[in-house]
């Protein structure tokens, strides 16, 4: 068996300014239109101060209005700057000029300099503004925080004006080895002088100054998050009010990436300083999880609902003050409540049944009972779709085994104790060996040379658990090889329960996740974490994992995998019941007896009937009226 790894993007963290012009998601807007401008390009031949992009004055609310302009590469060696006139700015001492725009700063009608200069290290740097009128007199209009500024990284700053009175100063590191209590990114947002600004209760400004901060927490490899930055006026007041646009591009490995993702943060400017609008950014990602349930219902787009609902939940969590906010705004906490948490998760399970995937549907719809206690439309919706595809099957114990099957009860990783055969017999691994149970009879005798081994993995490594740590975006294997234990990320993102089912709300560290196994290979296997199927394999300290699709390969039977010895059927338990997903007829959920204490269960050739561990006995289980 091969296994594939599809992994996501990386975007690195350029100096880059990306302007939006409409609003994926706002009421009666227009969807993103992206205007991506590279520093470096800008650079090469823009005149300083010049609209580099421009976007349509009567852009609809929720887009930028304004035609921002991109500030340039310093001239010549950066020791000084041209002003109009002839005149000069020198860079500070032991400092030189990086990039930088002309404009009229001060609000006093010339042209003045607001340019990045930094160390000859380039660890520190400031913000300087330079009046026209005595060029020579800078003055420091900000300075690069301690927590931001870090050996070994290298920053990627550019400037831009952003509104009539308002400018942005984006700092992005690129570290060799970023810490994950460092920022990756800081983006400040300055307010320009403005000496008519004195009326309706706000105090005239002399110069530039601080406005408002944003950080971004340092992210896992192949994640980038960019802050997009707009000071239209939202309110019609004549006031620069402030819009950020996070966009969270690519996935952490092995997850696979959804298409980047963004939402709108906005700040109006108040005399008592800025006051956040309480409508967002649940209100733009409540409409892209909108967005994902009409994707869910498309053969077209099902197929990328997963991706898309796990990003969009990332994102969620980097926001939002009741997760563990990646992204901070010195304006005060971003509060989302339940956006957009219900339709992704509804448009999950609708994507799985539109695509023929009960395991993830019914995973997804278990996380959506867990959301809410309520029967909303949502709900009502999503179990009339999954008893239309994955009848409800009353279960009844047909008979109980004799001999007590032996190995680790979950959340220990192991091959069960219970495999049944191609006849339809049932074979049961005990302390003293295997002994075979008669499909029709149900008598029971040992059968010699038919034991397998609990060990979950190849000869040369074995599988020893699955952890929840939540430092970590996905479920952590660990696996145990002959040079010590080797941690393998496993393409299901946190936070999960025990059972393995995505859970929301604050994560909680989980020693043991359990997993279910449904095969084996040379070097691995592939087993069940929730609804997702993973293959994990590798020879050495070289151990991998991604995600496969059902079917598996028939080379692939084990002993002891939850799964039919024709190979066709998989056995998945659930918070509701076992699943049994068969290739040719699709699932079918077995409730009632006790398959809610059930472990280890397999399921015949043709689904006809299933064998549990049940507390300490092996049962076998048949469709109520049909054994």
């Amino acid at each position: 068996m091969v296994f594939r790894h599809r992994v996501g993007w990386r975007v690195p963290a350029a100096a880059s300014v990306i302007l939006f012009a409409g609003c994926d998601g706002c009421p009666g807007s227009k969807p993103y239109t992206p205007y991506t401008l590279d520093a470096g390009a800008a650079a090469s031949g823009a005149p300083s101060g010049s609209a580099v992009a421009e976007v349509d004055a009567a852009a609809p609310d929720g887009g930028p209005s304004y035609p921002p302009m991109l500030g340039v590469k310093a001239p010549g060696d950066g020791k000084s700057w041209p002003l109009e006139g002839g005149k000069q700015v020198p860079a500070p001492t032991g400092r030189t000029f990086e990039t930088g725009i002309v404009l009229d700063a001060d609000g006093e009608g010339q042209k003045d300099l607001i340019a990045w200069a930094s160390a000859p290290d380039r660890l520190r740097g400031e913000l300087w503004y330079a009046s026209g009128d005595k060029p020579e007199a800078t003055k420091t209009v900000l300075a690069m925080p301690a927590d931001i500024s870090a050996r070994g990284c290298t920053p990627a700053v550019s400037v831009a004006q952003v509104g009539p009175r308002t400018l942005s100063l984006d700092v992005a590191l690129k570290c060799a080895r970023p810490g994950k209590d460092h920022p990756s990114r800081w983006v400040a947002v300055v307010r320009l002088g403005d000496p008519a600004a004195a009326n309706a209760g706000f105090a005239a400004r002399t110069r530039p100054e601080l406005g408002m901060e944003v950080r971004v927490a340092t992210l896992p490899a192949d994640e980038s998050l960019t802050v997009a930055v707009d000071a239209s006026d939202r309110d019609g007041d004549g006031r620069d009010d402030i819009s950020l646009t996070p966009t969270l591009t690519g996935a952490v490995k092995p997850l696979v990436a959804g298409a980047p993702t963004s939402a709108i943060l906005r700040y109006f400017d108040r005399p008592s300083g800025f006051s956040r609008d309480p409508a967002e950014p649940a209100a733009s990602i409540g409409a892209r999880a909108s967005g994902l349930v009409a994707e869910a219902r498309r053969k077209g787009g099902a197929a990328g609902v997963a991706a898309g609902a796990r990003q969009l939940r990332r994102l969620r969590d980097a926001l939002c003050a009741e997760s563990a906010a990646l992204v901070t705004v010195s304006a005060g906490s971003t509060q989302c409540g339940g956006a957009g948490l219900e339709d992704s998760t509804f448009a999950e399970a609708l994507a799985g049944l539109t695509i023929g995937d009960p395991a993830r549907a019914l995973a997804a719809a278990a996380t959506l009972d867990a959301l809410s206690s309520s029967k909303g439309p949502r709900k009502k919706e999503l179990e009339k779709a999954i008893a239309k595809q994955v009848p409800n099957i009353g279960a009844m114990a047909l008979h109980t085994v004799t001999a007590a099957p032996a190995g680790p009860k979950p959340p220990a990783p192991s091959w069960g104790p219970l495999a049944f055969e191609a006849s339809g017999d049932l074979l049961v691994r005990t302390d003293a060996g295997v002994v075979r149970v008669d499909h029709a009879s149900f008598a029971e005798a040992a059968v010699e040379g038919a034991a397998w081994a609990a060990p979950l993995g190849p000869s040369a490594w074995q599988l020893v658990g699955v952890e929840q740590r939540c430092d970590e975006p996905t479920l952590i294997a660990v696996a145990k090889t002959a040079g010590g234990k080797v941690d393998v990320s496993l393409p299901v993102p946190t936070p999960v329960g025990q059972d393995g089912l995505a859970r929301r709300g604050p994560c909680t560290s989980i020693p043991a996740v359990r997993v279910t196994p449904l095969g084996s290979s040379p070097n691995g296997f592939v087993v069940a974490v929730g609804g997702e199927l993973v293959g994990i394999g590798g020879e050495g300290d070289k151990i991998s994992a991604a995600p496969v699709g059902f079917p598996l390969p028939l080379d692939s039977i084990a002993r002891g995998a939850a799964r039919s010895p024709d190979g066709s059927t998989i056995a998945l338990p659930l918070s509701n019941g076992v699943l049994l997903w068969t290739a040719s007829k699709g699932g079918a959920l077995w409730t009632g007896g006790d398959l809610g204490r059930a472990w280890g269960c397999v399921p015949a050739s043709g689904a006809a009937r299933l064998a549990c561990v049940v507390d300490k006995a092996a049962v076998i289980f048949a469709e109520a009226g049909h054994p």
